[in-house]
């Protein structure tokens, strides 16, 4: 289940096209002077580095070291955005001639954040430490590093702590009320080295600004927007050998302007594995390589560590989904899973995938020994941090903020945590309920979907977060064609239809889900513009899918082939269950989950999806632990993979022995059945053979003629081989149709002749 949410109110901009206004407002761009800043970023837009709490004390103290010939150290942090600022910083000390080495301690043996081991390590090596991305609430490490003799300069974009380091200085966009708050690690460093070089020395670094800017998913906003914008176009032509030989990694062509979605899901991701899947040493000497010979085989090793990540991820992801077909999501509205000695640089991202996956807060934790260490995502508007706060007695440490957390935690106190993180966000949701939505700007033809949308569209980048790229919904759009594609058939190729207008389409990972699709569905999509064999076209990439009535489409074939094939499996269960009749004038639907109305004909499901707007419509299979509440129609039972508590035979049974079969693939649910409808009905009866058609058959099968000939349909030929297989007159099927020698019988021993026939 899935509700769609429109973000974008229709609103006027002055001077600006009224779609363009309504976009910009939703991005919290109400003015023609806001909208200018937004849409051309520039220098300019700025704000004054010394706004910045302590920022004079720090430059004070960095300049006196220059001149003391003090030795620095910058204590960075294991992803992008910590990698990013500790080299970015490096850089500017050294051209300040200050000597300084760096320190990025280790996921998997260190930890996050300022440590009582490193600083003592550190002590005798630096005279200056300068934290990046971490340390506002390092006090006692700070505390530490001062008894040793160390001058301590923290700059962090975190939460604030209830009371501060004692450090000489502290560099925060939360203190002092600067003006914008959510400047990335990277971010806050960026400023510093303007502070300290000015302006024009430090737009020569905005290629490593922007690039932990947008991957440490602050808002792209205010400055962060100035410096992603004007970071990407650095970065397009970026002289740094590192970050050459990460693109050409990354089949990223040098000398064009990057997009963010190309930093986000082609560069950081290399990046990162250096941290996730060993130390992130490797990563900053790529970033600080000075040659290409440096720096080729760095970005080679993290082309290959990537690779790793991806199926150290893959591993964890297909362990925690087989957890969690015992899991019951039905009724939990949280994810929680645990493995021996999973890689903790993943899990995290794991995280990320199931709650993204499953609308749910999910929370993936690695077990060494005793302890388990790992990480949480939150899902729709969950507070994650209120909802693991309420757990606090449970954990030996954690931290996070609304959307993702760390939390370290007893083997022993995971099935407490389960039940009470699984009751904590229950309190935070109306009437219990967690459904998945998915937000859009406006409506859009598909008409409109075309390169010069696209171009114009454009002028919002960079896109990421507090700046989504625009969603655009179409409903009931005729799905005119749909076929799974990719070198393992994830994707969906679809080629979508309103009234003469036609439009290709991509839907990545909605393969296996929507494979088959026709009909008419409702999605959500971003117009994008395709390039092939020289022609510029118009397509959709396709974000969401929810199908709609127009999916339910009469298909009497279909319908004849599905309804035999299930009246077949009944025939064989020897199973009896109990069913409750139910006319369809009394159902009462409660609630999002637990129900599903199983349909033999698309005239009964599209009366019911009429009814009950607000239910899912599926078609073929469902698989979902959710169990959300559908319509579902041309499924046979043994394709529906979810734990519902009520089914409802929405057309009747095809035959008692149904209610057996149903149980089997369906032990927790009570069953219903409606009267048998007049369409099954007449379904079943083109199945029927008479006692004389069953001798033709029989005849034309001993002649080789077979049953291409007969005026019936592929369905009632294929209840007819059934028949006299059930005769044992033949066996085989198709073009392997053997006779066996023929016997005096009746009819009515076949099974499925004599339930046609009654």
């Amino acid at each position: 289940m899935l509700r769609f949410s429109r973000r974008a109110e229709k609103y006027q901009i002055e001077g600006l096209p009224d779609w363009m206004a309504s976009l910009l407002h939703a991005r919290g761009v109400h003015d023609r002077e806001t909208a200018e800043k937004f849409l051309q970023p520039d220098l300019s837009h700025l704000h004054d580095p010394f706004d910045l709490n302590n920022m004079q004390k720090a430059v004070d103290i960095i300049s006196a070291a220059a001149k003391g010939k003090k030795r620095a150290v910058v204590w960075g942090d294991y992803d992008v955005d910590g990698m990013c600022a500790t080299s970015l910083l490096y850089e500017t000390l050294q051209a300040m001639r200050i000597p300084v080495i760096t320190f990025i301690p280790d996921r998997h043996t260190d930890g996050y954040g300022l440590s009582f081991d490193g600083v003592e390590k550190l002590a005798s090596q630096a005279d200056l430490l300068i934290t990046v991305d971490c340390g506002i609430t390092a006090q006692a490490e700070v505390q530490r590093a001062k008894e040793l003799g160390m001058t301590v300069i923290i700059t962090d974009h975190h939460a604030l702590p209830e009371m501060l380091p004692e450090a000489d200085a502290i560099i925060s966009p939360l203190l002092n009320n600067y003006p914008f708050p959510h400047l990335c690690g990277a971010g806050v460093a960026w400023k510093l080295s303007q502070a300290l070089k000015g302006l024009e020395y430090a737009r020569k670094q905005l290629d490593l600004a922007a690039l932990a800017t947008i991957a440490d998913m602050v808002p792209l906003t205010g400055e962060n927007r100035v410096i992603a914008a004007l970071g990407l176009k650095t970065l397009g032509d970026t002289k740094r050998a590192g970050l050459v030989a990460l693109k050409e990694a990354a089949d990223i062509a040098h000398h064009h302007p990057l997009t963010s979605e190309q930093v986000a899901f082609q560069l950081a991701p290399r990046l990162n594995a250096s941290g996730r899947l060993s130390t992130a040493q490797g990563a900053i000497e790529l970033l600080n390589a000075a040659n290409p010979a440096h720096a080729v085989p760095l970005a080679q090793e993290l082309n290959t560590l990537n690779t790793r990540r991806k199926q150290e991820e893959r591993l964890v992801l297909e362990a925690a989904e087989k957890q969690l077909e015992k899991a019951d999501l039905l009724h939990d509205r949280t994810i929680v899973v645990v493995g021996e000695e999973w890689n903790a640089g993943v899990v995290g991202l794991a995280a990320g995938r199931l709650a993204e996956k499953y609308g749910y807060p999910a929370v993936v934790l690695s077990q060494s020994g005793d302890m388990c260490v790992g990480s949480a995502r939150s899902a729709g508007e969950v507070d994650l941090y209120a909802a693991l706060k309420a757990c606090e007695d449970l954990f030996e440490r954690f931290g996070g903020h609304t959307k993702a957390a760390g939390l370290t935690i007893l083997g022993a106190n995971v099935d407490a945590f389960k039940q009470r993180f699984n009751e904590a966000v229950y309190a935070q949701l109306p009437g219990g309920e967690l459904i998945p939505t998915a937000e859009y700007d406006d409506e859009m033809p598909l008409s409109l979907v075309t390169p010069e949308t696209s171009e114009a569209l454009m002028r919002l980048a960079p896109f990421g977060v507090g700046n989504p790229a625009p969603v655009f919904l179409k409903r009931e759009a005729k799905v005119l064609s749909a076929r799974c594609v990719g070198a393992d058939m994830r994707h969906l190729k679809m080629t979508l239809g309103e009234d003469d207008v036609i439009r290709d389409a991509i839907a990545f990972g909605c393969g296996e889900e929507f494979g088959g699709l026709s009909g008419s569905v409702d999605v959500l999509f971003v117009p994008q513009k395709n390039e092939f064999r020289g022609r510029l076209s118009g397509q959709c990439l396709v974000k969401n899918i929810v199908i709609s009535s127009g999916v339910f489409k009469e298909d009497a074939a279909l319908e004849r082939r599905i309804i035999l094939q299930e009246l077949q499996a009944a025939l064989l269960n020897s199973v009896s269950y109990p069913v409750n009749n139910l006319s369809p004038e009394s159902l009462q639907i409660a609630g999002s989950q637990g129900t599903l109305l199983l349909c033999r004909t698309a005239k009964t499901a599209m009366r019911l999806k009429e009814q009950f707007r607000w239910m899912d419509a599926a078609i073929h299979r469902i698989n979902d632990p959710r169990a959300f509440q559908t319509v579902l129609h041309n499924a046979r039972l043994k394709d529906i993979n979810a734990p519902y508590e009520k089914l409802v035979f929405a057309d009747g049974l095809i035959h008692p022995s149904e209610a057996g079969l149903a149980h089997t693939h369906l032990p927790k649910a009570t069953l219903y059945a409606f009267p048998i409808s007049d369409t099954l009905s007449t379904r079943i009866e083109e199945l029927a053979v008479t006692q004389d058609e069953l001798r033709e058959a029989y005849i034309a099968l001993k002649k080789q003629t077979g049953l291409s000939a007969f005026p019936w349909t592929d369905e009632k030929r294929t209840a007819a081989l059934v028949m006299l297989s059930e005769l044992s007159l033949i066996q085989g099927e198709g073009s392997g149709i053997c006779m066996l020698p023929l016997r005096k019988c009746d009819p009515q021993e076949s099974p499925l002749y004599r339930v046609l026939s009654t």
